[in-house]
């Protein structure tokens, strides 16, 4: 006999753009990919003995909420009381520590923090203002080996104040239910915190320019794939690059060095040239 268990989870985004229901696919594909690998990343470091399959099982309107379930099957010849008792210990642990290394993330800000054992497995954790905040064992070194960190990334590119303000989290199972939420606000604090194991001499890519800040030449640029990735215009008269990066909806192709995560995601680009081509990946504004 097989034994399963779901778990209900609910990714919400709040904000204008996305009030109707809608939201852009080179938002939501990263943010779905984010989360799976987040799940996926912590079951594999708790060794549990079971699988696992997420999948979205609906929208809701009135703003952007992706309704996900996750299946974990125990095999045929586990006990069924032993079953019971494994996944449904498992299944809310694994989403208690990301959410818990969300929560830790936010009360850091990104900041350097202290730390002190608390007993029973527990570290608290001081961050810069003094303010003190207890965390399981298991979020803390989650939180500080970036388990994660690309992963979350994922999930807050598309916060933006007064466009997307907000991300819902909420986890269900049987009685249980768990929350937490990042604000857009926040989203500076998941940024920046992507161990990086390796880039490229020079590559060659295609994409479109989104943004531009001109105090930094760091900007957003969106991949043929559809994944969105930082920029970094060179420190030798970078303006020379400003008539491309203002033409939204223009495709081009960019030389650059190349910064890969530990999923051998590209994650930031140092652009060395920009050829700009005839067609376009987006539908431009």
């Amino acid at each position: 006999m097989t034994n399963s268990k779901t778990v209900d989870i609910s990714l919400e985004y709040h904000g204008p753009d996305v009030d109707d229901g809608t939201m852009l696919i080179e938002d939501v594909v990263p943010a779905l990919q984010g989360f799976s690998n987040a799940y996926s990343k912590i079951v594999a470091t708790k060794n549990l003995p079971y699988q696992h399959k997420i999948k979205i099982t609906g929208l809701s309107k009135n703003s952007f909420d992706i309704a996900l379930k996750v299946w974990e099957t125990l095999g045929n010849n586990a006990d069924q009381l032993q079953a019971v008792a494994i996944m449904t210990g498992g299944a809310i642990a694994v989403v208690k520590i990301i959410f818990g290394i969300i929560d830790l993330i936010k009360h850091t800000k990104n900041k350097p923090s202290k730390n002190k054992p608390g007993g029973n497995n527990i570290v608290v954790v001081i961050n810069s203002e003094g303010v003190e905040k207890e965390f399981p064992l298991e979020v803390f070194n989650g939180f500080i080996d970036k388990t994660i960190s690309c992963d979350l990334e994922k999930l807050v590119y598309p916060l933006e104040d007064g466009k997307i303000n907000s991300l819902d989290f909420t986890a269900r199972l049987d009685s249980k239910t768990i929350t937490t939420s990042i604000t857009g606000q926040e989203k500076e604090y998941f940024i920046g915190n992507t161990e990086e194991i390796a880039k490229t001499e020079q590559a060659t890519l295609q994409g479109e320019f989104l943004s531009i800040h001109l105090h930094t030449n760091k900007g957003r640029f969106i991949l043929s794939s559809g994944r969105q990735v930082t920029y970094q215009l060179p420190e030798n008269n970078p303006d020379r690059f400003y008539p491309f990066v203002i033409q939204k909806g223009r495709l081009m192709k960019i030389k650059c060095v190349v910064h890969l995560d530990s999923n051998l995601d590209t994650t930031k680009v140092d652009i060395l040239d920009v050829e700009p081509m005839q067609q376009s990946i987006l539908e431009s504004n």
